[in-house]
């Protein structure tokens, strides 16, 4: 029930058969990863963050430190989110969910919604 890092995020993500996105390289910021059909983000801070799809959750994030973030136009003059997700086209734009995840507890309830 420690702090987790972005790194046992990832481990994790890989042992359940997600895979870093083969198709965008990660900043030093945000790490592209898929999962089932989903394409997420872990961002690399010192409480990790994961990015997804509001779309993609068919259960309620209420028990998580979650943040929405509304869509974005292309063109808008304020981005309002991680400027690292506009490398990732599923996330760039698209209503987000950034979850704050603390332990170990929460990465897996989470990613069992997202793969759902």
């Amino acid at each position: 029930n420690k702090n987790i890092s972005y790194i046992d995020v990832v481990d994790y993500i890989i042992k359940i058969g997600g895979y870093s996105h083969k198709n965008i390289t990660e900043t030093k910021y945000i790490k592209p990863m898929i999962i089932g059909e989903n394409v997420i983000a872990i961002e690399k801070t010192k409480k990790v963050n994961i990015w997804l799809q509001k779309k993609i959750c068919t259960t309620s994030l209420t028990s998580f430190n979650t943040t929405e973030y509304d869509k974005v136009e292309k063109n808008a003059h304020i981005y309002g989110r991680n400027s690292n997700l506009k490398k990732i086209p599923e996330l760039a734009y698209d209503t987000l969910f950034k979850v704050k995840v603390l332990n170990g507890e929460e990465v897996i309830k989470l990613i069992s919604i997202i793969t759902k």
